[in-house]
């Protein structure tokens, strides 16, 4: 009997067959010469229970073709088969959060930079206007002073722009995160009872 499998996993075998399954087990784990740990002990113990279907069929085919089942067999079919991907899933997730978070912060050094070099040419025009004495050089400085605001405006704008992009992928990035957390919750047996 094949049943779906959830994460964590849940294993409600009665005390005869979680043993028999015990039994059965051990000498797969000696056989594959894997050592006895959790992680290979579960991919077995799955195994022998029949409840995984996938990681059934997974295992049968590498023993068809003679394909040996090592430790690091075992350890890539628990991450699929057992924690259903769950630790790439999250690591996909965590990544894009830091990538989100990188852009940001790049974002945001940038458009300091800007409001730095703005408030300085602004500090050196109010300067040079004191001394000013003159109408083509106050038209210059005027200009210049025109210029810096422009660009302190175009930095906000792209950092506004940046942001409201960020706000999305993070979104994003939330409902793939809530999606695991459900999968997590619903991708298994009734736990109703």
């Amino acid at each position: 009997m094949s049943k779906v499998t959830s994460f964590p996993p849940v294993y409600d075998h009665e005390f005869q067959q979680a043993s028999e399954n015990l039994r059965r087990t051990l000498p797969l784990v000696n056989q594959h010469k894997t050592p006895v740990n959790p992680v290979n002990y579960a991919v077995w113990y799955e195994y022998v229970s029949g409840d995984n279907a996938e990681l059934v069929s997974a295992i049968d085919t590498r023993l068809s073709k003679n394909q040996p089942i090592t430790a690091e067999v075992t350890q890539y079919l628990y991450e699929k088969y057992v924690l259903m991907g769950m630790p790439e899933r999250l690591n996909h997730t965590n990544n894009g959060l830091k990538l989100v978070v990188d852009n940001t912060l790049h974002n945001i050094n940038r458009v300091e930079a800007a409001a730095t070099s703005c408030s300085s040419g602004l500090s050196q025009s109010q300067s040079l206007l004191e001394k000013c004495n003159d109408i083509q050089e106050l038209k210059g400085l005027v200009t210049q002073i025109l210029n810096n605001t422009q660009q302190l405006t175009q930095s906000s704008h792209e950092l506004k722009n940046e942001l409201a992009r960020s706000s999305e992928e993070i979104l994003k990035l939330r409902q793939e995160l809530e999606a695991v957390k459900h999968s997590a919750r619903t991708d298994g047996p009734d736990r109703s009872a």
